[in-house]
């Protein structure tokens, strides 16, 4: 364990305004990165709290889900529509859970947009005219961009992936097969 648990002694689901002194808090529900993240806003200062949401360099790696009444398999649909409901605010710097401040949170959620739309046209493209799992897709993903072949880049990335062949599938731009309990994805046409 990294740190001792605590007990909880107030639950939010978003909407709530934490009052304090000297600033409030508005509690705005942002799944995505996991199920139950929230962020903190202080409207007043025009600051954000955004934990592990919107990293200065990084982006945030995708939830699996498991076991969802809903079937949603992944955080990352979740993901890009907290972060793009959140480009209505009045920010002028976030402060991420690690890291360095972000003074450009609005450029910075459109960077975050554009790579995950340049990493589904990657994914479009590496499947034409064949077929590939997950795993497949995964290590030609961090082969692609130089990362070294190791187990955590290995699962990150199949964890990426699948977010985005969940979101392609919605899109009808790939086709999900499954064979003896293995998928594989292509592209038709």
């Amino acid at each position: 364990d990294v740190a001792e648990s605590t007990q909880v002694d107030l639950v939010v689901e978003g909407g709530e305004l934490l009052e304090g002194d000297p600033f409030d808090l508005e509690v705005i529900y942002t799944p995505g990165h996991c199920i139950d993240h929230i962020v903190l806003y202080l409207p007043e200062y025009h600051l954000i709290a955004t934990g592990d949401l919107l990293l200065d360099k990084i982006t945030p790696n995708p939830e699996v889900y498991t076991n969802r009444a809903d079937g949603k398999l992944s955080g990352l649909p979740d993901y890009l529509e907290s972060i793009t409901a959140l480009k209505e605010l009045k920010v002028l710097q976030a402060l991420p859970g690690h890291g360095n401040c972000i003074p450009d949170f609005h450029g910075r959620i459109d960077d975050i947009l554009s790579h995950h739309e340049q990493r589904k046209r990657y994914i479009v493209a590496t499947l034409r005219g064949r077929e590939m799992t997950i795993l497949e897709l995964g290590l030609d993903l961090i082969e692609f961009v130089a990362a070294e072949m190791h187990p955590t880049n290995i699962f990150l990335a199949m964890r990426e992936i699948l977010g985005h062949l969940v979101i392609l599938e919605e899109e009808s731009r790939v086709v999900r097969k499954v064979r003896e309990g293995t998928y594989y994805y292509s592209v038709e046409g």
